[in-house]
């Protein structure tokens, strides 16, 4: 289910894209981070969660 941004919780999903075209997906950790692969030169990393491109989020594990 599509969920508000400000309403993320950890576990949550959030979705990045431009155009509407999603192009990353990440897991919400909690505190404006999310916990995402970059690539095998990077490999997983804590990242920001908000101020990219157009995002949106998904929950899928219900409380």
């Amino acid at each position: 289910m599509q969920i508000p941004c400000e309403k993320v919780l950890p576990g949550d999903l959030i979705f990045y894209a431009k155009k509407r075209k999603i192009y990353h997906v990440a897991i919400y950790a909690g505190d404006g981070k999310t916990i995402e692969a970059y690539g095998e030169d990077e490999g997983i990393l804590m990242a920001n969660a908000f101020g990219r491109d157009e995002i949106w989020a998904v929950r899928v594990i219900k409380d």
